[in-house]
């Protein structure tokens, strides 16, 4: 006997054999693994996915997909942070007062 579960998030996990038994028919979960290649659901047979997110996923050689991101492409890094810049109060409301009066030349030529 097959169980359907719909829209799951078994993200950056791999669910036991008491949330997904075998012949379970998944659509909408999201599946998607940390790192590239990551095993899941090893073990389980006769899965069907449908529109699954699956990304960095290995899944068993039987499973049945149809629709499902089966992407292997890694995370990519965290950008890296941005030096701040110091301002004085002045120099800001002169920046600002500028940006105002930039609108409002727009404003008097119709392109705002």
């Amino acid at each position: 006997m097959s169980i359907t579960i719909r829209g799951r998030n078994f993200c950056a996990r791999d669910p036991g054999p008491d949330e997904i038994p075998d012949a379970t028919v998944l659509i909408g979960c999201n599946l998607a693994q940390a790192e590239p290649g990551t095993p899941i659901l090893a073990g389980r047979q006769g899965l069907t996915l449908i529109g699954c997110n699956c990304a960095r996923a290995t899944l068993p050689p039987d499973a049945r997909l149809k629709d499902c991101n089966t992407s292997q492409r890694p995370i990519p890094p965290e950008p890296e942070p941005t030096d701040s810049v110091l301002i004085e109060a002045a120099e800001l409301d002169a920046l600002l007062a500028d940006r105002e009066e930039l609108n409002r030349l727009k404003a008097e030529k119709g392109l705002l």
